[in-house]
C-alpha cells in the first residue's frame, strides 16, 4: 500500500515539497484509520451510530446495512453468487453450483449443509432457504476487512459472542482475502479446485502474480472482476475467451469485461511487435502463465473416489500424507495426487462451455468430460488457452449411464456410513433424479482455464518452448506451428534430391580430375582479361549470396531441422534478412532496368546444346568451352535458363509464400480465409529446398573455369579471364566485335 502511495504521488505531483506533504498526509490518514480500512471508501463506518450496537446475529448486521444501502440486497438476489444458478445463453444449460457435477466433492445440492458455508447468505441448510429474504444476505463475508470474520463461528457459537459490530464497522471494498475466504478453499480445502487461486494470493510477491504483488500494483480481485449491481464479471460458466475490444474507456459502460485487453489492448508488445500477431490465436494467459500453483501450495490433480472405504487395522477410517504434508489418501475421500509449479495443458477455447449434467448419458468406456470447451482451429473466435485438467474417478449409475451426486456429509452420508449405494440413493433423491440402484466408477476430467498467477515478463513462454517438436503446444491440433509441424515426406524427397545433387557434383568433379590426368599435357592457353561485372553488380551478387545463406540457415532452424542459435533469434534474423534482401532486389531491378543489364538474362537457344554437351562430355576431353564471355554477353545460354528458373519460379515462390507467412495474422482482413498456413509453409519450404539445390549446383559450376577459383575471382574484381582469341583463322563476326571492344579499366558502376 505504501509503495503504491509513493508511486501515485510521484507520478501526479512534480514538486518535491508537494509530494512530501501529500505523502505524509496519506500515511497519517492510513495510520489513524487503520490497516483494515480501505482508502478507496468514501465513508468511515466506525462513525455510524447504527453500527455502535451489539449485534447478536448476522441478519441484524445486514438490516443495519440496508438502512443506507437500500438496493444492495435486491441486487445480490439477482447475482450468481446468491442464486448459484446461471443459464448459459448459448447452450441453454442451467448451470451453477446447484446443478453442475464436478470431480472434487461431486455435487453441492445433496451436501448443502456443508457446501453452503461458502454461500453469501445466512441459514441455507438441508435445502430449506428463503432466497427472497433481504436480511439473509451476508454483507460481512465480502466487505469486512479485518480478516477475522468467521462464518463457522456464527453457525456453531461458543461461549464467546462474535463481535459482529467490530466487523460491521470495518467494512470497505472487497479484498483478495475476503474473496479468498471461499475461493482459496474451493473443492473442500486449500488449493484443491483452482490451480491458480490459493491462499498465497492473499499477499503474493511479484514472482507469484505481477498484478497482485502486495508490494507493487497490489490489485484486488475486483480490479479485474468488476461488478455491476453486485454481479461480478468473469464467471467460469460464461467466460470471455476472446475479447477483441480495445482498452476500456473511462466512463463507458462495458459490463462483463474482465480480460487482459481491458488494460493492455490487443497490441501490448512494443519491443517485439511480432508477438502481437499471436493474439488472434493465442490467449494472453498462454504465454504469461507458464506454470500454475506457483505459490506456497500444491494443487490437487487427481481424486480417485473408487479407492475410498479402506479402513485401518483397527477398523477405523485413516488418512495418509506424503513427505510434503499433502494428504494422499483418506478413507472418506479416496486417493489423491498433488502438483506444484505445474505446466498447464492447452486447449482451443471460444468461451462456450458445455457441462455433463445429471441427465446426460455418458460413455463409461472412455474418459468422461465433466465440461467441454467449444472452439477449434477453424473457429476464428477460438484461442489456445492454458488449463488445469483435474482428473479422477467418481461414481456413476451403471444402468442409466449417468453421473450421480451422492450424499457425503451428515449422519447418513458416505463419510459416516461408507455405504455408496445408500449415499447415491439419498443424494439423487435430494436432487430429484432417478437412481437404478446399480453403480460403478468412471474416469473423468474437468477443465479449469487459468487467468491468475501471471508471471513476470522474463518468465513468460519463449518462442522455443512452443516452436519445437515436443514443445508445450505439442498436443494442440488443427494449426500449423513453425518448428513443430512440417511435411516429413517433403523433407525426405528434398533431402534425397539434395543428396543426389551432391553425389552428382562429386562424381562430376572426380571425373574431371581423373580425365585431366589422362589427357596429354598441352601448352597453356593465354588468357585475356575482360571487364564483365560492374561494381554494383558485384556488390549485389555477394550481398544477395550472404543474405540467402543467412535465410537458409535461419529458415531451416525455424522449420525445425536443427537447433543452433535458438528459434527466437533465428526468426528475428530471418525476418531482417528477408527485408534487406527485398530492399536489395528493388535496387537491383531498378539498376538492371535503367542500365540495360537485364538483357543478359534473356534466354537463348544459341549454343545451348553445345554448352550442355561441354559440361556433360567435352569438358572431360579437355575441349575448350564453346561460349566466350564478354561485356555484351556475360552468361552462357545454360546459365540464362538457370537464372530464368530462379527468377520466374523459385524467387516468386519463396517471396510470395514468405510474405504470406510473415503477415499471417492479416489474412482475415485481406479476405484470405481459405488459405491454410500449413500449405503456405509447405510451398515456402519446397522453394527453400530448390534454392539449396540450385545453390549447390551454382557454387560447383564456379569451379569449372580455367582454374578452380577463376570465376569466383571475377565476381570480386569484375575482370573475367577468358581464352585469348586466335590471331589467325576465321572467327565468328560477333566474337570479333566483342574482342575488339576496349576493356573498361575504371570499374564503373
Amino acid at each position: 500500500m505504501v509503495c503504491n502511495m509513493v508511486l501515485l504521488v510521484k507520478a501526479s505531483y512534480p514538486s518535491i515539497w508537494l509530494r512530501a506533504l501529500l505523502l505524509i498526509a496519506l500515511l497519517v490518514g492510513q495510520l489513524f484509520v487503520g490497516p483494515g480500512y480501505a482508502l478507496a471508501s468514501t465513508a468511515d463506518h466506525t462513525q455510524f451510530d447504527q453500527l455502535q450496537v451489539k449485534f447478536e446475529t448476522g441478519p441484524e448486521v445486514t438490516k443495519a446495512c440496508l438502512g443506507c444501502h437500500t438496493l444492495a440486497a435486491k441486487q445480490i438476489h439477482k447475482s450468481t453468487h446468491w442464486t448459484w444458478e446461471y443459464e448459459n445463453p448459448n447452450s441453454g444449460q442451467l448451470l451453477g453450483k446447484k446443478h453442475v457435477v464436478n470431480n472434487f466433492c461431486l455435487g453441492a445440492t445433496p451436501n448443502i449443509a456443508a457446501c453452503s458455508s461458502c454461500h453469501i447468505g445466512y441459514g441455507w441448510e438441508e435445502g430449506k432457504f428463503d432466497f427472497t429474504s433481504e436480511e439473509s444476505v451476508d454483507c460481512l463475508v465480502c466487505h469486512e476487512t479485518t480478516g477475522l470474520y468467521s462464518r463457522s463461528e456464527l453457525r456453531t457459537p461458543g461461549k464467546r459472542r462474535p463481535k459482529l459490530e467490530k466487523y460491521a464497522q470495518s467494512v470497505g471494498p472487497t479484498t483478495r482475502r475476503s474473496c479468498g475466504a471461499c475461493h482459496f478453499a474451493g473443492g473442500g480445502a486449500k488449493a484443491v479446485k483452482h490451480g491458480d487461486i490459493d491462499p498465497t494470493l492473499a499477499a503474493p510477491d511479484f514472482f507469484v502474480d505481477v498484478h497482485m504483488d502486495a508490494d507493487g500494483l497490489d490489485f484486488s480481485c475486483s480490479t479485474c472482476h468488476r461488478s455491476d449491481q453486485h454481479e461480478v464479471s468473469g464467471s467460469r460458466y460464461g467466460p470471455n475467451a476472446n475479447d477483441d475490444r480495445g482498452i476500456a474507456i473511462p466512463g463507458k459502460q462495458e459490463v462483463g469485461r474482465s480480460s487482459c485487453r481491458v488494460c493492455h489492448s490487443g497490441e501490448p508488445h512494443e519491443k517485439t511487435p511480432k508477438l502481437n500477431s499471436h493474439a488472434n490465436r493465442i490467449a494472453c494467459q498462454t504465454c504469461h502463465i507458464p506454470r500454475y500453483s506457483r505459490g506456497d501450495y500444491a494443487t490437487k490433480s487427481w481424486w480417485d473416489w473408487s479407492k475410498a472405504g479402506v479402513m485401518a487395522d483397527d477398523g477405523r477410517p485413516f488418512g495418509k500424507e506424503d513427505d510434503q504434508g499433502q494428504e494422499i489418501y483418506s478413507s472418506k475421500k479416496g486417493e489423491f495426487q498433488w502438483q506444484i509449479q505445474t505446466r498447464p495443458e492447452y486447449r482451443w477455447f471460444d468461451g462456450n462451455v458445455r457441462y455433463t449434467l445429471l441427465d446426460d448419458e455418458i460413455d463409461p468406456q472412455s474418459v468422461v468430460p465433466i465440461n467441454r470447451f467449444g472452439g477449434d482451429a477453424n473457429n476464428p473466435r477460438a484461442r489456445i488457452w492454458p488449463v488445469k485438467v483435474m482428473r479422477g474417478k467418481q461414481p456413476y449409475d451403471s444402468q442409466f449411464n449417468r453421473l450421480v451426486a451422492p450424499l457425503t456429509v451428515g449422519e447418513k452420508g458416505y463419510w459416516n456410513t461408507f455405504d455408496w449405494d445408500q449415499a447415491i440413493s439419498l443424494g439423487m433423491k435430494a436432487v430429484d433424479k432417478p437412481y437404478s440402484g446399480q453403480y460403478g466408477f468412471v474416469e473423468t476430467e474437468m477443465l479449469w482455464p487459468l487467468s491468475h498467477m501471471v508471471a513476470p515478463a522474463d518468465e513468460a513462454l519463449t518462442c522455443g518452448e512452443c516452436h519445437t517438436v515436443q514443445g508445450v503446444l505439442h498436443e494442440v491440433g488443427g494449426v500449423y506451428i513453425p518448428g513443430r509441424d512440417g511435411s516429413p515426406w517433403l523433407d525426405r524427397i528434398a533431402l534425397l534430391l539434395l543428396v543426389a545433387t551432391c553425389i552428382g557434383v562429386a562424381i562430376h568433379s572426380v571425373g574431371r580430375i581423373l580425365m585431366a590426368r589422362q589427357q596429354p599435357r598441352r601448352s597453356p592457353v593465354r588468357q585475356q582479361r575482360i571487364y564483365v561485372f560492374k561494381r554494383f553488380e558485384r556488390f549485389w551478387h555477394w550481398a544477395q549470396a550472404l543474405l540467402i545463406v543467412l535465410m537458409l540457415f535461419t529458415g531451416f532452424e525455424i522449420h525445425g531441422s536443427y537447433r543452433a542459435m535458438g528459434i527466437e533469434d533465428a526468426m528475428a534474423l530471418h525476418t531482417l534478412s528477408a527485408w534487406l534482401l527485398i530492399g536489395l532486389w528493388v535496387f537491383a531491378i531498378f539498376w538492371h532496368l535503367t542500365t540495360g543489364e537485364w538483357r543478359h538474362y534473356i534466354p537463348t537457344t544459341d549454343k545451348l546444346v553445345a554448352v550442355a554437351r561441354y559440361y556433360a562430355i567435352d569438358m572431360f576431353k579437355g575441349e575448350p568451352h564453346p561460349f566466350r564471355a564478354s561485356a555484351l554477353q556475360k552468361h552462357n545460354p545454360l546459365q540464362r535458363l538457370a537464372y530464368l528458373l530462379f527468377k520466374v519460379i523459385m524467387a516468386p515462390l519463396i517471396w510470395l509464400s514468405g510474405l504470406l507467412y510473415l503477415f499471417y495474422s492479416d489474412w482475415t482482413r485481406w479476405g484470405l480465409t481459405g488459405l491454410e498456413l500449413g500449405t503456405v509453409a509447405w510451398i515456402h519450404t519446397a522453394a527453400a529446398y530448390l534454392i539449396v539445390i540450385f545453390f549447390v549446383g551454382h557454387v560447383y559450376l564456379t569451379t569449372t573455369g580455367h582454374s578452380v577459383f577463376a570465376h569466383i575471382k571475377a565476381m570480386f574484381t569484375g575482370w573475367e579471364e577468358v581464352d585469348e582469341m586466335p590471331v589467325t583463322g576465321k572467327q565468328d563476326p560477333e566474337q570479333e566485335q566483342k574482342a575488339s571492344k576496349p576493356s573498361d579499366p575504371g570499374g564503373q558502376i
